[in-house]
């Protein structure tokens, strides 16, 4: 992931409304940001998002990152098809301007990890005010 000099920024107002449900708002954005790595868990994310669905019709699903062999984005494309522009896919890498952005859309981060023990996004989610929704690992 780039790194950046990042400081919390006045979207936090837009995504904490976007979190309400506040009309004339973005939709609510869930974010994954990284490898497409098995242990990053990203095939495991469709079903959380179909639950998110349930209560938040209108809510988005980001998936930005680089797919590798395992998680190709052939098979990506293949989990999230039933979603239609529900989902929107950036395969490859993205510059720390455009990681900027795709934070500041983001109503919250998904870290749905299968494994690990640090996590970079972790520290610019949280570094830009942003809340992580992770699984327990490590």
């Amino acid at each position: 992931m780039p790194t950046a000099e990042w400081t919390r920024s006045s979207s936090t107002e837009q995504t904490e409304a976007a979190a309400s449900g506040n009309p004339g708002r973005s939709p609510p954005t869930i974010l994954f940001l990284g490898t497409w790595a098995p242990h990053k868990g990203l095939p495991d994310l469709p079903t959380p998002f179909d639950l998110v669905l349930g209560r938040l019709p209108d809510a988005r699903l980001e998936i930005v990152g680089s797919p590798t062999r395992e998680v190709s984005e052939k098979v990506v494309r293949a989990l999230v098809s039933r979603f239609g522009t529900s989902v929107r896919l950036a395969p490859g890498y993205m510059g720390a301007a455009g990681v900027r952005e795709a934070f500041e859309r983001a109503t919250v981060i998904a870290l749905p990890y299968r494994e690990g023990f640090q996590s970079g996004v972790l520290h610019a989610a949280l570094t830009l005010g942003r809340p992580v929704v992770g699984t327990r690992v490590g």
